[in-house]
């Protein structure tokens, strides 16, 4: 188990951005899709320790239920409890079939992009400067956009209960150790 700042890994996943979480551990194989019926709020996310450029990650695998979006946060998400601040990256639309939920694999999410959400001040930034721990965390579309918009569109999470407040409790998410 990887210590960060003081934290083990297994506790960011207790404690991201006022969020009470119920993620996975970096690595760790995830469980068949362990939903009730009619679940609607229901993802799964893997994000695996990495090299990279700086200007983009992979994340390894995403369900969603319903249509949405893979956000990439820095540590300052649980450091600072910063949401807005600590987005770095936001994925495309993931669509989600007639509601059945779908399965994305290896989605690559584009970094200090304009156009994804991040904050004018984030995005002047080119690419990450240093190895870090960054931090996925997928979103539901909740204003049926296309865009994701942070003031909208909530994460998922862990359960059926659909939260519409920020920040959500129980949300999915996973770290990496992203090295350049």
């Amino acid at each position: 188990m990887t210590k960060l700042d003081g934290f083990l890994r297994r506790d960011v996943l207790g404690g991201i951005g006022g969020l009470t979480v119920a993620g996975l551990v970096s690595g760790t194989d995830l469980a068949p899709h362990e939903k009730q019926s009619g679940q609607k709020n229901f993802a799964e996310i893997a994000f695996s320790d990495q090299q990279s450029d700086g200007t983009s990650v992979t994340v390894d695998r995403t369900y969603v239920e319903q249509d949405g979006f893979i956000t990439i946060h820095t540590w300052d998400l649980v450091t600072q409890q910063d949401g807005a601040g600590s987005l770095i990256g936001a994925s495309r639309l993931l669509e989600a079939e007639n509601g059945k939920g779908t399965e994305y694999l290896n989605e690559t999410v584009e970094l200090f992009d304009a156009d994804t959400g991040v904050l004018p001040e984030v995005a002047e930034q080119e690419r990450l400067e240093e190895d870090q721990t960054l931090i996925a965390v997928p979103h539901r579309d909740m204003d049926h956009s296309g865009d994701f918009d942070s003031s909208v569109d909530v994460p998922f999470s862990k359960g059926s209960r659909i939260r519409t407040d920020l920040p959500a409790e129980g949300a999915v998410n996973d770290v990496a150790d992203v090295t350049l």
